[in-house]
């Protein structure tokens, strides 16, 4: 499943614990083997045949009770950890860790931890692209327009198309300005395909500036000319203290700009 969000992130946990807890509730709750002498509408033990007979009514009855049997109690997330599982209610194990990371109120992290949860997978691409464009809306001058994921149709056909992660538009006369590309991945310098890829977005935008945007600062700055197009690669690092990448990333991409759309 695609999470566009952490609130859609926590709903689909939600629907996830939901939709095990009936599937248990269906096959019967686990229950402690206690010794119980009743009456149940169902055959659970040695069954006494006489006493069945001669009161067949407390069957009803009982069926009745068993519908009240779990009650709401209020737990604690310390609760849900070093609990004994055997062969019959193993399948609680990972109840138990979603209902602790409600309980918790808290949400995953990049780090290591040392409690069990059911495993999943984050769009770390998709997700830095989209703090890219979030840190821009917020601190680019009134004078540039940011537009995500901008397309491009190739061809008289329609059907080829660039879809481009940031582009920069002068926000009066909607002259583009640059196309950017965010690239998920450690390296020391862009690779040919990701110069080709920003060159080929700036020429199908008529952009004389590409930037290429990686998440940890290059250990060596790169800067080309190719075709008439400019292309620079710049940082916004998430490896520390992430306002101060911020503001240094705001700086690089400002220094790339027409000088009359450094300042708001």
């Amino acid at each position: 499943m695609d999470s566009d969000s952490i609130r859609e992130l926590y709903e689909h946990l939600a629907s996830i614990l939901a939709g095990r807890v009936l599937d248990r509730a269906r096959r019967g709750l686990y229950r402690s083997y206690v010794s119980e002498r009743d009456a149940l509408p169902y055959l659970q033990g040695r069954l006494n045949v006489e006493e069945a007979l001669a009161r067949p009514h407390r069957v009803r009855m009982a069926y009745h009770a068993l519908r009240g049997s779990v009650s709401v109690r209020p737990f604690g997330p310390l609760d849900c950890m070093s609990r004994r599982y055997n062969r019959l209610n193993a399948d609680y194990l990972p109840l138990h860790a979603l209902c602790r990371f409600f309980l918790e109120s808290s949400g995953p992290t990049h780090e290591p931890g040392g409690k069990l949860m059911l495993p999943f997978l984050v769009d770390m691409a998709r997700l830095f692209e989209l703090f890219v464009a979030e840190w821009l809306q917020q601190h680019l001058p009134r004078t540039v327009r940011l537009s995500p994921q901008d397309v491009v149709r190739i061809g008289s056909t329609g059907y080829v198309e660039f879809r481009i992660d940031l582009t920069l538009y002068d926000a009066d006369s909607g002259t583009c300005l640059a196309v950017m590309d965010t690239k998920y991945k450690i390296t020391d310098t862009p690779t040919s395909d990701d110069v080709a890829q920003i060159v080929a977005y700036a020429v199908a935008r008529g952009a004389r500036t590409g930037v290429l945007i990686y998440p940890r600062r290059l250990s060596r700055p790169f800067r080309a000319e190719v075709g008439g197009i400019s292309v620079h690669a710049v940082s916004l690092p998430i490896d520390g203290d992430v306002e101060a990448g911020g503001q240094g990333f705001v700086e690089e991409i400002a220094a790339v700009l027409p000088r009359a759309h450094v300042t708001a």
